[in-house]
């Protein structure tokens, strides 16, 4: 997966910027480009060391730069104008994963080679939590029925991704890793004991876990979900719930059914934390490492579906809590 990402960083130094102007943001003495358009959100910083960089994405922002290779919105391109990267010149980054345009939440990038390559070697150990707010009165009978019971009250949802073809596929022996539906919707289809027939070149297998968050704050027309996959294919949150049924789509999703947009086009989708396992090391033993990072709720959700970040963060602790109580005295 490295070589990709790697491949990113000569993606931005063909690239040229355009309609460039100075900012304030972070280290802007340092900085001689701005490529954020002004009708987007900053970007924030949530954890910086010689290693690792923590970023809060919000919505509207590409990762990496876009198929057509454009940077106005990318924010890898606008942290490397800031300087924020690691090297001699401030600007080497290589994103470990990537969040959907319209959704926002936390992105870590690393700033050497060595610190990028031994997380991504461990990357299915690395824990990932996402919110979600789906509509309550037609989701929950729904998402139960496509769901399987795993425990202590968490529901698991299984689908199959359906890699598309290119138009060429069809005349000529080309790689489906290759072609993967970029710039396309994702299909996912159901899947049934039945479906393993269906696990080739053009079908992965994708699952995650659920269970609703009981915030008293939260308008009654809406569902909070917390979210946990070791996985990462693109759109798989979104295709994976909206597959569940009419109406399972998550708020703001235009592009997998949701009939009503959300007033910044965003989709409710909220990377909130990521967790490295303890078996990552980066730089000496002595150093003290963070290891878990977390992204605060974007403020829409206050204003269009009562969201108080503050209680799902009370509630989220009480629930690792009783958890973390859970699991030492099933060791016992």
């Amino acid at each position: 997966m490295l070589p990709s990402l790697l491949s990113f960083e000569r993606q931005i130094r063909s690239s040229q910027f355009q309609g460039v102007r100075s900012v304030s943001f972070g280290r802007s003495k340092r900085a001689s480009h701005d490529v954020r358009p002004s009708v987007l959100e900053p970007p924030s910083i949530l954890y910086e060391s010689n290693h690792l960089l923590a970023v809060h994405k919000p919505a509207g922002w590409h990762a990496v730069p876009n198929q057509n290779g454009s940077d106005i919105k990318c924010l890898l391109t606008f942290l490397k104008s800031e300087k924020l990267g690691g090297g001699s010149l401030s600007n080497f980054l290589i994103p470990l994963h990537r969040i959907d345009q319209p959704c926002t939440g936390i992105i870590i990038f690393g700033k050497t080679s060595k610190a990028a390559s031994r997380i991504q070697s461990q990357w299915k150990q690395v824990r990932k939590t996402y919110l979600c707010v789906l509509d309550r009165d037609k989701t929950a009978k729904q998402l139960q029925s496509a769901s399987t019971y795993v425990d202590d009250g968490w529901m698991e949802v299984i689908g199959l991704l359906r890699r598309k073809r290119t138009r060429h596929d069809d005349n000529e022996n080309t790689s489906h890793s290759s072609v993967i539906n970029k710039g396309w919707s994702v299909n996912m289809l159901p899947y049934r004991d039945s479906s393993t027939k269906f696990l080739d070149s053009d079908h992965r297998l994708c699952r995650l876990r659920w269970r609703p968050i009981n915030d008293a704050t939260l308008d009654c027309r809406y569902q909070l979900l917390l979210v946990e996959t070791d996985q990462g294919a693109r759109h798989m949150i979104r295709a994976l719930l909206s597959q569940c049924g009419s109406g399972s789509w998550l708020a703001g999703d235009l592009r997998y059914g949701s009939a009503t947009p959300l007033p910044d086009q965003s989709v409710a989708l909220h990377a909130r934390s990521l967790t490295l396992p303890p078996s990552i090391r980066l730089g000496s033993e002595n150093d003290c490492m963070q290891r878990t990072f977390v992204s605060s709720i974007p403020k829409l959700w206050g204003n269009c579906f009562g969201v108080d970040d503050e209680k799902v963060n009370e509630w989220l602790e009480f629930f690792t809590t009783n958890q973390r109580l859970r699991n030492n005295a099933h060791a016992l």
